[in-house]
């Protein structure tokens, strides 16, 4: 599953990044946002519209971040589905044991170190360091997963966990962090060695 998703995200990104806008770069982007943006132009101030601009740079990133997660929850909820088909009562909670492959771990560091290069020359890295966050957020997610369920903690405790996050979206980039750290440190083995 972990490399169907990097695979799917992968080729989206390639796809967003050099296919869609048929070399024309984040001019095509933002030239996209100009025609969604363009009844609401004077509403917005220069600065709004320089934030907007910077985002939408990001925008193949992004995309490819959030068609990483769907493609994830689909894998999920089609191995559960194939359980229940199975009659398997029991759920296995494959995403608990969500782990990117461990020579990954050096693309957070050089794809964070895309943010610092100049915008024209660093697109393409800074659009993959959004993927691989991403990547890494699911990390974090499978993490906590492990942890509710090692704390033995009810189904409704992990959709507050939900809520929150969706409420205050900040935290994202803590959980992927989370991620990264698990990858680096092996939490998941602190974690597993007591419910086992």
């Amino acid at each position: 599953m972990v490399w169907v998703v990097i695979g799917l995200s992968l080729l989206t990104l390639v796809l967003l990044l050099w296919a869609i806008p048929q070399g024309t770069g984040p001019g095509f982007w933002q030239a996209q946002m100009g025609h969604l943006l363009a009844p609401a132009r004077k509403d917005l101030s220069a600065t709004q519209r320089q934030v907007l601009g910077d985002m939408v740079r990001l925008m193949p990133g992004i995309l490819a971040a959030v068609m990483a997660l769907l493609w994830a929850l689909a894998a999920v909820m089609a191995s559960r589905w194939r359980e229940r088909f199975q009659g398997i009562v029991v759920p296995q909670r494959v995403f608990r044991d969500w782990v990117l492959p461990e020579w990954l771990i050096w693309l957070p560091v050089v794809t964070g170190l895309g943010f610092f290069l100049p915008h024209g020359s660093a697109w393409a890295v800074q659009n993959l360091a959004i993927l691989v966050g991403g990547l890494y957020l699911l990390q974090g997610l499978s993490l906590v997963h492990l942890w509710f369920a090692s704390r033995g903690w009810p189904l409704i405790a992990l959709a507050a966990f939900y809520i929150g996050l969706i409420l205050l979206s900040q935290f994202l980039l803590v959980v992927s962090v989370l991620g990264i750290l698990d990858r680096v440190f092996h939490l998941r083995r602190r974690l597993a060695g007591p419910r086992s």
